[in-house]
């Protein structure tokens, strides 16, 4: 990537930001910690302050003999080597008795905080004081605070240290992260870009992880998946229809022509008028059942979705056609079931599914085939089943025979279009269905498996 395309990356730009507001987020804390740890130390050492003014305040009231304490006092002072510690008695006047130190300006009464150089020293810490009255007397005492500066400065050195590298590593490990998304991202980038060009075959590269990339990247494969059998299927529905329909529209051709030839001779047209008008009735039901199809697979058809008890389904289907099947010489039987399973569906759609099935046992069986319409339970999913006891469809053939126009070598001779298990697997899928083909022994399943949550009983 170019040095413009990274700072443009909002993959990088998020990471960054993160590490960022991480980064001022520590600070925030850091400074409040180092307030919090500033005011303890300070009440602390005001605290034994207090305790050495209580001390020497109380032993001065109990003697109340100034000399005697002037000598404490001096005592005290000897006792701190370098000024560490403070101490000073002056009289009401402002007259020193005892001390260590000698203020340049009058020192007000309670707490305070003063440079050395403000008390006569030379030294450059800083001290704390506490002034206060005893009876006569005014009374200091102070302490050093170099090591409270000190404690201070090294907790600020090593906050300023710790603040460096959580920079270096919040940036730099922000950075790397949002590089390594924006590689993602430009990888999926790039694979859009081979399917614009039309190359449907690409796929966005995983890496295992199952993150959100990861995840997405699953999502645009299967998407790209289900492009791919689209824009196939079309295709193949291009070839089909250029191939299946090529013979019917010559034969509607032939029939137009000899009907012209005979009216040019003022012979009868109408047995050719008859033929050729069924080939466009055979024509017109073909792109029906594709258009049909077609918005069924694309979810463009208006769903009228009920509660539907399949018993009514299989019961009507049975009134629709045991006429039928006896006519063709054949039995139309259906399984009565005690159990009313209902699903969520459109009543005409599962109609139409179980006439086309029966329909395919019809017209593909031989005379004395016996047909079984019923209702099966595979756990709690109920499923539509046809069986007939017929010459059935080979296991190699059943995917193909659920495409358009897919019909095999034996029932070519037999009139049809190739579209009936099609347009049953069309109506399956719009109501969430699966529809699944198996040997009967003989002869073939067709069951048509609905969800689970397909249910709607109260």
């Amino acid at each position: 990537m170019r040095p413009t395309e990274i700072w443009r990356s909002t993959a990088l730009r998020a990471a960054l930001l993160t590490a960022a507001l991480s980064l001022l987020a520590y600070l925030l804390i850091g400074a409040v910690a180092y307030h919090l740890m500033q005011r303890e130390l300070l009440r602390e050492q005001d605290q034994t302050l207090r305790e050495t003014f209580t001390v020497l305040a109380n032993a001065y009231e109990k003697d109340s003999d100034q000399h005697d304490f002037v000598d404490m006092l001096r005592a005290y002072v000897q006792a701190a080597p370098l000024r560490q510690r403070l101490f000073l008695a002056r009289t009401q006047k402002g007259r020193m008795l005892a001390g260590n130190f000698t203020p340049k300006r009058p020192l007000p009464e309670g707490f305070l905080s003063v440079p050395g150089t403000a008390l006569g020293l030379r030294r450059e810490a800083r001290y704390r004081l506490l002034t206060g009255r005893i009876h006569d007397l005014e009374l200091t005492v102070g302490a050093s605070q170099r090591a409270i500066d000190a404690m201070e400065s090294f907790t600020a050195q090593g906050f300023a240290l710790a603040t460096l590298f959580l920079a270096l590593i919040a940036l730099g490990g922000g950075g790397l992260l949002g590089m390594r998304a924006q590689r993602r991202l430009n990888a999926i980038g790039r694979t859009m870009e081979k399917v614009a060009a039309g190359d449907l075959a690409s796929r966005v590269p995983r890496d295992g992880r199952k993150n959100d990339i990861d995840q997405l990247a699953a999502q645009l494969n299967q998407a790209l998946n289900h492009l791919q059998a689209t824009v196939e299927g079309i295709r193949q529905v291009s070839v089909d229809i250029a191939h299946d329909l090529k013979t019917p529209l010559s034969r509607l051709k032939i029939r137009l022509l000899e009907a012209q030839a005979r009216a040019i001779h003022g012979e009868a047209v109408s047995e050719e008028l008859e033929a050729a008008l069924a080939q466009v009735d055979h024509l017109n039901a073909t792109f029906e059942a594709l258009l049909r199809i077609a918005r069924l697979e694309g979810g463009a058809c208006e769903a009228r979705f009920e509660c539907i008890y399949l018993n009514e389904i299989t019961a009507t289907l049975h009134e629709i056609y045991a006429e039928v099947a006896e006519d063709a010489k054949m039995t139309l039987e259906t399984a009565r079931s005690t159990k009313r399973s209902s699903v969520h569906g459109d009543r005409e759609l599962l109609i139409q599914l179980g006439a086309n099935l029966i329909e395919n046992a019809l017209r593909h069986c031989p005379p004395g085939t016996r047909i079984t319409l019923g209702i099966e339970m595979h756990g709690k999913s109920p499923a539509l089943v046809v069986r007939d006891n017929g010459p059935g469809i080979p296991t190699e053939e059943r995917e193909r025979v659920l495409r358009r126009f897919y019909r095999l070598d034996k029932s070519r001779s037999h009139p049809g279009s190739g579209l009936g298990l099609s347009l049953v697997k069309a109506i399956a899928g719009f109501h969430g269905a699966r529809l699944v083909l198996e040997d009967a022994h003989p002869g073939l399943k067709v069951s048509v498996q609905f969800p689970t949550d397909a249910d709607c009983a109260p």
